[in-house]
């Protein structure tokens, strides 16, 4: 009877083993297909990445660029503006010698200023 008794309790035990193991196969599965998804879901984030980086660096090239272009627009609209109010200083000296032939303007320049008596 005690035999019986010990024979059922390792059946017991066997079984309770094999539900165990079937369980621990059963969730190895689940946590291999995660860690697969989530290893697929990790070489799209670095794929995106590396595509976000070189976006990056081309935005930072043409950003480069255009402050150099703009750079040279400005220049240029200095050396303008400064030809503009050259030819206008001479323009100005022009008329008034016209205008009052007897006065040396030779004295001018485009920083100074003339006073008439």
């Amino acid at each position: 009877m005690e035999l019986r008794r010990k024979l059922e309790q390792l059946q017991a035990e066997l079984q309770n083993s094999h539900n165990l193991l079937q369980e621990a196969k059963r969730l190895q599965a689940e946590n291999s297909k995660e860690a697969k998804d989530r290893a697929l879901e990790f070489a799209c984030l670095a794929e995106e990445w590396s595509q976000l980086s070189a976006e990056n660096e081309k935005l930072k090239g043409d950003l480069t660029r255009r402050d150099g272009d703009l750079a040279e627009a400005i220049e240029e609209l200095k050396m303008d503006a400064a030809q503009s109010y050259l030819v206008g200083f001479e323009v100005a000296i022009a008329q008034e010698s016209g205008l009052h032939p007897e006065i040396d303007y030779s004295q001018l320049g485009l920083g100074k200023t003339m006073v008439i008596n």
